[in-house]
């Protein structure tokens, strides 16, 4: 099946291009597509907070990855992190009214962003791709589970984009 072949290739040109536009959209606001998506989970929890280890596997990125990315939220006076209560070692990242201001703020360019993606696609279209795509990424953390260091792995263990 020579599609089959195709498919990766298709996956990385799309996300390279969807970070390309998210980082264009961005920049007038000095925001990136990472910095904007930890903003989006922080906004979707009950208390609008995440432990950063917990940051580090939803996103699969390194420790020191996803630091650098909440400092730079931190400057921008969007989070704010505090000790974990127990163990102080342990980070809380928390969104501050600026941080949810700044969602309300781009919330509706973000809808606005999602409906021109999926143009053209219906609702049961969108949930066959998500489907889908879920199987592939079920698979790839199947056959990877074994691989060491940069690796993606469901420990979080990864490098990935800094922002």
């Amino acid at each position: 099946m020579e599609t089959m072949h195709e498919i990766p290739l298709l996956l990385k040109k799309i996300n390279d291009r969807m970070y390309a536009k998210a980082n264009a959209d961005l920049g007038a606001s000095n925001m990136t597509f990472s910095q904007m998506h930890v903003l989006i989970f922080l906004a979707n929890e009950p208390q609008h907070e995440a432990a950063l280890k917990d940051l580090e596997k939803q996103f699969q990125v390194a420790q020191p990855t996803m630091a650098g990315i909440v400092n730079r939220l931190a400057l921008k006076e969007f989070v704010e992190t505090l000790p974990k209560p127990g163990d102080r070692r342990a980070k809380i990242v928390h969104l501050t009214s600026k941080g949810e201001a700044f969602m309300k703020q781009h919330r509706e360019d973000m809808k606005r962003n999602d409906e021109k993606l999926f143009r053209g696609m219906s609702e049961e279209d969108c949930q066959e791709l998500f489907r889908l795509l879920s199987l592939l990424y079920e698979a790839v953390i199947s056959d990877t589970q074994d691989l060491p260091g940069r690796a993606l792995a469901e420990d979080g263990r990864t490098g990935g984009r800094n922002g």
